[in-house]
């Protein structure tokens, strides 16, 4: 099983890495009730289905079209034809974030039907997820599972579990489009990765969840290369890690989703645009609180963005803007800091490699926090202006440090 899109996370968080892809008709607006159908793969050419690590789902069936049930506990391959159609029927699951039930297949088929097959006999009626990692890696690494063109897959559950669609499609690199995702109060880690790496996928669901928990959007659409266009995200008040990583590598990414968000929490943007090469404006970043790290890395190697955003808050946090703009070689006027008084690697690395950036507005008047300005201005414009607040002694902050050598220093009261 392969691992090409597998992330490293740096931060110290449980649990979290990174993954994953999602599917619904691209052609098509009609919607088609398959709720009654169980999960199913539609065969479209010869080959097998790999079932990898069946046992962990309670009384795991399946059957091919109209024959008689299959009841499966060790790993297996289903022989299938062109047309077959296998679906899948189980109690539930005993998944975690290590040993997963897996389908995988040989050749291509098209998946759709109610995912909640897997985990009850009612299913039909079933939305509520119960157990933890319930759906985790379920299709980890099948390139071969298509959006069928009539038939949807459903994802209906409307409470959540913790990591309850954690990796669930990861590389698959044929799908384009993800199921509805009905839920509006969300779980920990729900979405983690959910559909990073997949490099055709064009159609996100609609996330109108404002109920947000501890990473609950961590990484979902991580090197969604094709992604061009971003979701909406409602959500006011913000959890740790609820964005990290949220489109990391998505370098077709055009467009910035809206994010109203005054209250922010631990690490909530890190690395949330990082490598969105074709990004052009920031969104609006209203909040006047802060956490710690919660922009940190947001648009590094953002090497497009010309527009960065207004940064209103006062009072900052340990590594609130670290690296932000890292890399953003598009950049030439840095936002207003207004900040007085500065804290531990608040900037660090802030405009390291922004090497256009040549106008820096930096307000603050007392810079003796911890590596507060350590490398922020490393590889900026070789001459430009910087606007200061008077009578504050930059001295002890030189070079990549402080004011960039060469050029002209401004005064302002």
């Amino acid at each position: 099983m392969k691992n090409k899109f597998l992330h490293v996370v740096l931060t110290g968080i449980v649990g979290f890495s990174l993954l994953i892809c999602g599917c619904k008709n691209p052609a098509s607006n009609e919607s088609f009730n398959t709720s009654g159908t169980p999960l199913t793969l539609e065969v479209i050419e010869n080959g097998t289905i790999i079932l990898t690590n069946p046992d962990r789902v309670v009384n795991l069936r399946y059957k091919i079209d109209n024959e008689e049930f299959v009841s499966v506990s060790v790993n297996s391959e289903i022989a299938v034809t062109a047309g077959n159609k296998v679906s899948f029927f189980g109690e539930g699951t005993t998944n975690t974030d290590s040993v997963s039930f897996n389908i995988n297949c040989s050749s291509d088929c098209y998946i759709y039907g109610n995912i909640m097959s897997l985990l009850a006999e009612d299913y039909q009626t079933a939305t509520e997820i119960t157990q933890d990692y319930a759906f985790s890696k379920l299709f980890f690494s099948n390139t071969h599972i298509k959006n069928s063109p009539t038939k949807e897959l459903e994802l209906p559950a409307t409470i959540l579990s913790k990591y309850c669609y954690h990796y669930m499609f990861a590389d698959c690199d044929a799908l384009t489009s993800s199921p509805i995702l009905p839920a509006t109060d969300l779980a920990e880690g729900c979405y983690f990765g959910m559909f990073a790496g997949c490099n055709v996928f064009i159609n996100p669901p609609s996330l109108p969840a404002k109920n947000l928990a501890k990473g609950c959007y961590y990484s979902m659409f991580y090197n969604c290369g094709s992604l061009a266009t971003p979701p909406s995200l409602p959500a006011t008040n913000l959890t740790e890690y609820c964005y990290f990583g949220m489109f990391e590598g998505c370098y077709s990414l055009t467009s910035a989703p809206s994010l109203p968000a005054t209250n922010l929490a631990l690490c909530c943007y890190e690395y949330m645009f990082g490598g969105c090469k074709a990004l052009k404006v920031a969104p609006s970043l209203p909040a006047s609180k802060l956490a710690s790290a919660c922009y940190s890395y947001m648009f590094y190697n953002c090497s497009s963005l010309s527009v960065a955003p207004n940064l209103p808050a006062l009072n900052l946090t340990e590594y609130c803007y670290k690296c932000m703009f890292t890399n953003c070689t598009s950049l030439t006027t840095s936002p207003i800091l207004p900040a007085v008084k500065l804290a531990k690697e608040c900037y660090i690395w802030m405009f390291d490699g922004c090497t256009k950036l040549n106008y820096i507005t930096c307000m603050a008047k007392d810079i003796s926090a911890d590596s507060c300005t350590s490398y922020w201005v490393t590889d900026v414009s070789s001459s430009g202006t910087f606007i200061r607040a008077r009578n504050v002694d930059w001295s002890v902050k030189t070079g990549n440090n402080g004011i960039p050598s060469g050029w002209t220093v401004i005064e302002v009261d």
